[in-house]
Parts: C-alpha cells; sequence; structure tokens
C-alpha cells in the first residue's frame, strides 16, 4: 500500500531530526577536544612561565629599572631559556619543544574553532533550513494556515495533513529557536583565554568574555571560572542542553506515525 503524504512528510521531518542530531554530537565532540587542548595548553604555559620565574630568582637581582617593566609575550618562534632546577634533561637538549609544543596547541585550538563556526554550524542552518521549507511545503498540502489545528487526530484511520503540518511547523520553530542558542553559545560567549601565571591564578589577570576576550568576568559564577582560564567547560555542558526541542512531541509523532503505517499494512 502506498504511503500517505501526510506520512512522507514527517518521514522526511525524522531524517532531517535525525541529520540535527549527528551534527550537533559532533559539535559537542569538537568542544569536549577544545577543552583537552586548552587545558593542556594552559599548563604549557604555566611551566613555562614557572621555569622563567625559576630562572630569573636564581640569578643576580636585575636593575631596578628592568623589574619596572611588564613582561613582554611569548615568543612563540623563540627556544625556550631552560632552567636546570626545574626543567627535565630533555628540554635541555630541545630547548624549542616548549615553544613547539604550544604552537602546535594553539593551532589545533584555531582548527577546533574553525569547524564549529565553519562546518557545524553551516550544517545546522542547513538543517532547520530544510526543516522551514518542509514545514511551508505541508501546510501548503493542508490547505493553508486557517486549516492548522482544526482536526482531531483518529488514532485508527491516517494522520491527516494538516495535522502533520501543525506537528512540523512545531518542531522545525523549535529548532530554529535552538539554532540560535547555540550560536550564541560559540560566537559571543565562548571565552578561551588561558591562565598559565601567577597574575591570572590570583585574579590579576585581565577579564573578558567571548571568543575575543571582551566583556566583563562575573565573578561567583560558573561561566566565570574555570581550571584552565575562559568557559570552556561551561559552553560544552550547555551545548548539551535541550533548551527548545520539544523531545516530548517528537516521541508522540514517531508513535503516531508507527501506529499509521501499522494500520495502512493491515488494511
Amino acid at each position: 500500500m502506498t504511503t500517505s503524504v501526510s506520512l512522507k512528510l514527517l518521514d522526511k521531518l525524522e531524517s532531517l531530526v535525525q541529520d540535527w542530531t549527528h551534527v550537533h554530537a559532533r559539535g559537542a565532540q569538537l568542544l569536549a577536544s577544545l577543552e583537552n587542548q586548552c587545558q593542556q595548553r594552559s599548563q604549557t604555559m604555566a611551566y613555562i612561565r614557572l621555569s622563567a620565574a625559576s630562572a630569573s630568582s636564581a640569578t643576580c637581582m636585575p636593575a631596578l629599572s628592568a623589574s619596572l617593566h611588564s613582561n613582554p609575550p611569548m615568543d612563540l618562534q623563540e627556544p625556550h631559556k631552560t632552567n636546570t632546577a626545574v626543567d627535565p634533561p630533555f628540554l635541555r637538549d630541545f630547548p624549542s619543544a616548549l615553544p613547539r609544543l604550544l604552537r602546535k596547541q594553539t593551532e589545533a585550538i584555531e582548527d577546533i574553532m574553525a569547524l564549529l563556526l565553519g562546518d557545524i554550524l553551516d550544517a545546522l542552518q542547513a538543517v532547520t533550513a530544510s526543516m522551514q521549507t518542509l514545514a511551508k511545503d505541508a501546510l501548503a498540502k493542508a490547505g493553508g494556515p486557517a486549516l492548522l489545528g482544526k482536526l482531531v487526530v483518529d488514532p485508527a484511520s491516517d494522520v491527516p495533513a494538516v495535522v502533520a503540518a501543525g506537528w512540523i511547523d512545531a518542531v522545525a520553530a523549535g529548532y530554529v529557536r535552538e539554532l540560535f542558542v547555540l550560536e550564541d553559545l560559540v560566537q559571543s560567549r565562548l571565552d578561551l583565554r588561558v591562565s598559565g601565571g601567577p597574575d591570572e591564578a590570583s585574579g590579576g589577570g585581565s577579564s573578558g568574555g567571548g571568543v575575543g576576550g571582551s566583556g566583563s568576568k562575573d565573578a561567583g559564577t560558573e561561566e566565570g571560572s574555570s581550571s584552565s582560564g575562559g568557559n570552556v567547560g561551561v559552553i560544552r555542558r550547555e551545548w548539551d542542553v535541550t533548551h527548545w526541542v520539544d523531545l516530548r512531541l517528537e516521541v508522540d509523532i514517531r508513535e503516531r506515525v508507527r501506529l499509521a503505517k501499522r494500520m495502512q499494512a493491515a488494511a
């Protein structure tokens, strides 16, 4: 027996929901990798600064005028100045190892961000656009918006087109809202600052928010505190939270479609 138009539309909706689920899961994996890379980079920077501070304290006291200058930024191309009191023998033989490691960690973070801001968000946008197109198509087949919500589903019959259109429209609207939340998480709220020096650990570091590090940090909040600096772990956990997607409605639709297909097969 041929499948009705309503069931075909709902099958297409289910396919798009699964597409979203797969892309969203990939985004969660990337955020977990990003958190790991940020933690490793923070530890590398902390070790470099500790080694440099220990080496400075072991030498003669610098001139007073030199102590008044702020520490210059790290040069990722400059070999690490080894400190026999802190560094293992391996680093004395390969002084450029730490700067190279730091550079590779930074490049890995940049690659992950490019995937999140590019491939992942682009794919989620494509899925929601397809859902909106499907909702318009279902509405047209149902006879227009004036009929939405007018019919009652009979469990013993096929799903009326107007009912299917209402379901699809509701699901699509939820995913569009969900996309706005996810875009805000990675485009505006994600903070990649890296702590690693005593000034950051004591709260003397610069405050910031978002990918660019602008804004203010809310003291006492989970988003404002992270062992690696920034809030990647918080964003990763929020990414996994469902904000606007109605999962119960999706379960109800699947059950209704399964029942309708059984009724068709038995007819």
